[in-house]
């Protein structure tokens, strides 16, 4: 499965994506500062999984992100047709 954001952070190393089954977890890049940008994150369920937990991770207090976009879907990867309006 691959979980998306798209949107503009006020600080370096603010906003990601997550995904978490209770035995592995996957973390996205970190969106640029001020720049509106999208980051994705692809993960395989684990055989063994007990949960699962997609989650936007904003660390930090500086400013207020915003997220405009977000999508989980299954696949490996974001394609173009995802992105559609």
């Amino acid at each position: 499965m691959v979980a998306y954001i798209a949107g503009t952070p006020t600080a370096a190393s603010q906003v990601r994506v997550s995904i978490t089954d209770g035995v592995d977890t996957t973390n996205s890049g970190w969106l640029t500062t001020s720049v509106y940008g999208s980051t994705s994150v692809a993960h395989t369920v684990n055989a063994a999984a007990t949960t699962l937990t997609i989650a936007v991770q904003v660390q930090g207090s500086d400013g207020a992100p915003t997220i405009d976009r977000c999508f989980l879907a299954y696949g490996s990867s974001v394609t173009d047709d995802m992105l559609r309006d």
